[in-house]
């Protein structure tokens, strides 16, 4: 047996090595970043906070956090200096300074002021030597490796530990700064990584797959900046090695991972999407490069899996990944609410993915979805002063998750610098005599063609306003066509089953193309395939899709919960102070049951029907959500009472000032007590915790549909000690409300409530009567902590 997979191992290996046909040359090709300037009343403004907050953040951040000094100590200890310094961070930290590095080059490329332009291209230039001085002599740079796991070890745990991963942000970050900059400092650095990788790859000793994708779609980036195909060759050995039997550095022959990292099956294989979903957009973008390049035969595998995922996988906010277990996708239609994960970093995968798939086969259905995920899932990473981001993305929020200005696993935030810096590069495409215009945004871009160039200026306040103009001159000296990717308001212009309309421009010809995308407010509805969806209903204006937040909507019920907007609701268009749109719906709010204890005289299983009131419901962009303090907010609204949300065992709606998108906040409630074998361990039942937050101040509050009289409580801790980094906290005091102040019951020690693990922590207090009831819970220094059950009655 461990012959034959060896003699598959060496198939692997020679098809890797076979040369790509040579891609076709009518290709598509997209306009220069540098060829594109981008300004206006909607991205002039946010572009210049990426180039300005952002790039300082990031760069702030990789400072503080050590991922820089690992840099200089990686490089004395490569001199030779016995004592260089402890690695600090993660082990895949340096990705991150690469992905800074590549967003800062792109902000080099578009920054309109020359002096900062030459400020930040020194500065830069002083980092690539630092980058620089802590690589090895054969290519090889790891600064964990270098510094704390042994260079002797390196490349023995690559399913894990983003060897791999690191190199290719690096080799990117070189291509992308020469293109932008004309610079071979980085480039150098990086074609010695693309060496070393050619060289272990290519010996045919070592067959093992990036653990986390991100090097194939490097490698062809770098084969195009270069001119050298052999590193895209590399990129399709490094695709081929999965779904196979891997050899290790060892010898030693061992299965493929399995489907978390995109190794359950040969590429050309896939019909599903599965597993991780930023490594899966990064790996499906490398197959679109390379069926680019003339591997057909990922074709049918790339068109499966994109149906797949834009059918069956995919929120309305156009991001991927349900799950925060696998941070990925699990099955078709589970497209949660209540725990949406949605993590920035695969919203930007997928717009690479889709982006490039649009280069392969000209579809504008492509940069449809490209739009829609950019104006939500990935508009929504960034804060409005670009300084802060989110990790998860929520469809729902009770209030305490806020952007955050870094994170420890911190991909996301320079992936968002290098994504908007580069933004410029998806708007046009040129193919033969043909522009593209993708994304409509108020810009300018020259073209080049064979006999001269093609000057294009979009004047538009999109997506808040429909008004779109784009002015054409064509100075070549051969016909233009001008494809624009077909919006609503386009009535003149025939859409072509591609879905461009096309209009033509004679040699030396110019002419302005306008018209106007209504923006009417839409009602959208889930597949009722999608469970947590049914009854609800989303509202879309535009690419736009439009949330709830409870600082617009005042109420008793601060996280929206009791809110419902009729299926005859009307919704009306009108603009805050910033000129914002914003939409005005005739909406309901329930207002408690008819006789005031329906739910008790049912037993809780059924309660009287509730008084429905008529209320303004306000609405603005889901991408602005969370910039004006803490907020509770709402994508999708119940259309009647009955799908308002349930009430936990205790006849109340729960709230907390934290929850871990795979826990749920419904447990301190649910009635269901741990296995006494497993006490505050127990992993079995719903928990709900404050992970990743640790040594913080946090709160979780039970809020009643009528006032309740209360003089007993009880909690059971969670404290998974051993396994994870969840205690039980320092300290908790429980609180009723009594008006609007909140007040500590009366009880023997000032309403603390007992911190012990394994029991049901009880206490007696002097009967109140509240419609709201809180424990603030003080957690202990650098752990988390978190609730199995959490009881208050008489």
């Amino acid at each position: 047996m461990r012959r034959i997979m060896l003699a598959a191992v060496a198939c692997i290996l020679a098809a890797g090595a076979a040369r790509a046909a040579a891609p076709p040359a009518n290709e598509i090709h997209p306009v220069r970043v540098q060829d594109v300037t981008i300004g206006g009343s909607f991205w002039g403004p946010r572009l210049e906070v990426v180039r300005g907050a952002t790039l300082g953040a990031v760069r702030h951040q990789c400072d503080i956090t050590g991922r820089l000094t690992n840099f200089d100590k990686a490089a004395a200890k490569i001199k030779g200096e016995p004592n260089p310094g402890e690695f600090e961070g993660l082990l895949f930290n340096d990705s991150d300074v690469y992905k800074t590095m590549e967003g800062w080059a792109a902000v080099i490329a578009t920054e309109p002021d020359a002096a900062r332009r030459a400020e930040l291209d020194k500065e830069l230039d002083a980092l690539v030597d630092r980058v620089a001085a802590a690589q090895y002599p054969d290519g090889y740079i790891d600064t964990y490796y270098t510094l704390k796991a042994g260079i002797d070890k390196r490349l023995t745990r690559e399913r894990w530990d983003h060897e791999t991963y690191c190199m290719g942000h690096l080799i990117e970050a070189g291509a992308v700064h020469f293109e932008l900059t004309g610079k071979r400092n980085l480039l150098g650095v990086s074609v010695r990584a693309a060496e070393f990788l050619r060289g272990l790859y290519g010996s045919g000793s070592f067959t093992v797959p990036p653990g986390h994708e991100e090097a194939e779609l490097a490698l062809i980036k770098l084969a195009e900046a270069t001119g050298e195909e052999k590193f895209a060759e590399l990129a399709h050995t490094l695709v081929e090695c999965r779904g196979r039997a891997h050899r290790e550095l060892d010898g030693t022959v061992t299965p493929p991972w399995g489907d978390y990292a995109q190794d359950q099956t040969p590429a050309a294989d896939l019909r599903e999407a599965s597993g991780h979903a930023v490594r899966a957009g990064y790996y499906y973008s490398a197959l679109a490069d390379l069926a680019r390049l003339g591997h057909a035969e990922y074709r049918p595998a790339l068109d499966s899996v994109w149906d797949d995922v834009t059918r069956h996988r995919i929120f309305i906010t156009g991001g991927i990944g349900p799950s925060a277990r696998n941070e990925g996708f699990t099955e078709p239609y589970d497209i949660p609410v209540h725990s949406a994960y949605q993590e920035t970093c695969a919203s930007i995968a997928l717009c690479l993915w889709a982006h490039r798939m649009f280069l392969l086969e000209g579809d504008a259905k492509y940069m449809e979805q490209f739009e829609r995920t950019v104006y939500n899932a990935v508009l929504a990473g960034l804060s409005l002063d670009g300084t802060k981001f989110f990790y998860v993305n929520p469809m729902l929020s009770r209030g305490g998750h806020t952007r955050q200005s870094w994170f420890e696993c911190a991909c996301c935030p320079p992936n968002v610098l290098r994504f908007f810096g580069e933004l410029g590069q998806y708007a046009y495409a040129a193919q033969g005599g043909t522009v593209y215009v993708n994304l409509y945004m108020q810009s300018k871009a020259s073209v080049p063609f064979a006999g001269g160039t093609v000057e294009l200026e979009q004047t538009t306040g999109y997506p808040f306003d429909g008004e779109i103009a784009v002015a054409v001159m064509n100075k070549s000296d051969r016909p233009v066509t001008l494809a624009l990717r077909g919006t609503p308001g386009m009535a003149t212009i025939h859409i072509d089953s591609d879905g461009y309309g096309r209009v033509h421009f004679a040699p030396h010809e110019g002419g302005t193309v306008r018209w106007c995308d209504p923006m009417t407010p839409q009602r959208v509805y889930a597949d009722p395939r999608v469970k947590e969806s049914v009854g609800r209903v989303a509202i879309m204006r535009g690419p736009l899709v439009y949330a709830a937040e409870s600082i617009d909507n005042s109420g008793d019920v601060p996280d929206l919960g009791d809110l419902v907007i009729p299926p005859a609701a009307a919704i009306v268009q009108t603009k805050d102070d910033s000129g914002t749109p914003l939409l005005i719906a005739e909406g309901m709010r329930e207002s408690g049951t008819d006789d005031g204890d329906g739910a008790s005289r049912f037993g809780g299983l059924y309660r009287a029907g509730e008084h429905l009131a008529p209320t303004k419901l306000t609405m603005r962009p889901y991408f602005m959500w969370d910039n004006r303090g803490d907020s509770s907010m709402r994508v999708w609204l119940p259309e009647s009472a009955q799908f308002l949300d349930p009430r936990s065992a205790n006849g109340a709606r729960t709230y907390a000032s934290h929850v871990f998108p795979s826990d749920t906040i419904d447990a301190a409630g649910d009635g269901v007590l741990p296995d006494p074998s497993k006490g505050s361990g127990d992993q079995s039942i719903p928990r709900l915790t404050f992970w990743p937050h640790t040594g913080s101040a946090e709160w979780v509050r039970y809020d009643f549909d009528h006032p309740r009289k209360l003089s007993k409580s009880s909690v059971y801790w969670f404290d998974d000690t051993g396994v994870g980094g969840c205690r039980v906290p320092r300290a908790a005091v429980l609180e009723y409300k009594d008006g609007s102040d909140w007040k500590p019951v009366r009880v023997s020690g000032g309403g603390a409530m007992g911190v012990a693990k394994d029991v049901l922590n009880t206490i007696m207090f002097d009967e109140v009567e509240t419609i709201s009831v809180r424990l603030r819970i003080e957690l202990q220094a650098g752990e988390s902590g978190g609730i199995l059950e959490w009881s208050v009655g008489r």
